[in-house]
């Protein structure tokens, strides 16, 4: 009887040592993913980020946040420092999110975003840049609509800068492009994107051919707004097969071939934009139609202000010339028009544009080279000048 309250005894204490012993399991497993997750967070801040999944942003990295608009995850404060293809690569999610104020070097792309969900990304106050210039943008976003990039800065000298396609609705809006040699802000098949108030500047002395400050290819409906593009680019603002795209109130000067060129597309509307001290024209229009240009300043760029090849029902008013074509190395007036049915004048009101080599008398027209398509209500005083922007 003794002997099997004894076993009965070392049985429970043997037991009681299991439960004990998994316990303790529970707990070092549990505290071992603390450290972990510690120390990916704190102690080696310079990895990338990778994530495929929804509780990645908690399980794998325990970011703030809880994933909802009012509280999305936020990747900030971070410095990133990584020789591999990505910075943070980001993809599959539907949780919001906020990567900001961090400093990111990677060897291709420093932030990858792709099939993230509608209005989830917010990509705002890093620093970019890339330990060399290669052939892929440090910033591509891809199936991500509604997706925020704004006052991001980008150091250094990069073959190419942001690049943003399938991502319609979007907003790319007072960020820094420094040294782009091919392009600083690409848009490709993504409708109603915003780019706005960006700076970007080319110190590069070595001008690439069909490199382009703003581009945009397949996208209609956008809005390119208060831009600012100095250097050597061949295009400023490059429109390709796009339809009811707004260029506004963009300042565009020092360049290659044209401050804008705009390629089979219609239905375009050009304004209140300087085009000032580009190679050869202020704006080339090849095979696009319907087009209303007005209210611009043009000015010493060394060919044709305005260059239109077969395109036609363009209307073109209120705009300003200033000393375009000085060389006359291909003709003599400030632009080149050898369409059809182009309105060099608003007929509704009787106002053309101002020409600064148009000898004034109050009855003159303005002969266009090209063609016979002439300005018949040429303005004596401009409408828009320089002092203006």
């Amino acid at each position: 009887m003794k002997k099997l309250k004894l076993k009965n005894r070392t049985k429970a204490k043997l037991g009681l040592k299991g439960i004990i012993i998994i316990i303790l399991i529970i707990v070092a497993a549990g505290v071992s993913a603390s450290i972990v997750t510690w120390y990916i967070i704190r102690k080696a801040p310079n990895r990338g980020i990778k994530i495929v999944r929804n509780s990645d942003f908690n399980l794998k990295y325990n970011f703030p946040g809880s994933g909802t608009k009012e509280d999305p995850y936020r990747i900030e404060d971070r410095t990133i420092s990584v020789q591999t293809r990505f910075g943070i690569d980001i993809t599959n999610t539907s949780e919001h999110f906020i990567i900001q104020n961090c400093n990111i070097q990677a060897e291709s792309h420093c932030i990858f975003l792709s099939d993230v969900g509608n209005g989830t990304a917010i990509v705002r106050n890093n620093i970019l840049s890339q330990f060399s210039a290669v052939y892929s943008p440090p910033v591509l976003i891809v199936k991500a609509p509604y997706c925020i990039f704004t006052n991001n800065t980008f150091a250094g000298t990069f073959r190419e800068g942001f690049g943003l396609s399938y991502s319609s609705y979007s907003i790319v809006a007072n960020n820094t492009f420094q040294n782009m040699i091919y392009f600083a802000i690409s848009v490709f098949n993504a409708q109603n994107v915003t780019i706005e108030f960006n700076e970007v500047i080319n110190t590069e002395l070595v001008k690439v051919n069909h490199s382009s400050a703003i581009g945009i290819a397949s996208a209609d409906y956008c809005k390119i707004l208060n831009n600012t593009v100095t250097g050597l680019f061949d295009y400023g603002i490059k429109i390709k097969q796009s339809s009811y795209v707004d260029v506004f109130y963009n300042h565009v000067k020092d360049g290659g071939y044209s401050g804008s060129f705009v390629l089979e597309s219609d239905l375009c509307t050009i304004r209140h934009n300087v085009f000032e001290k580009y190679d050869s024209f202020g704006i080339a229009l090849n095979t696009t139609n319907n087009m209303t240009i007005h209210s611009n300043v043009f000015s010493l760029n060394g060919n044709y202000a305005i260059l239109q090849n077969s395109s036609a029902y363009n209307l073109l008013y209120h705009n300003s010339f200033f000393d375009n074509n000085l060389a006359q190395i291909h003709g003599i007036s400030q632009s080149y028009d050898d369409g059809t049915e182009n309105n060099w004048s608003n007929i509704l009101i009787l106002a053309g544009n101002h020409w600064s080599d148009l000898e004034w008398n109050g009855t003159a027209v303005y002969l266009i080279d090209g063609g016979s398509n002439v300005d018949n209500y040429p303005l004596e005083n401009p409408l828009v000048s320089l002092l203006l922007f």
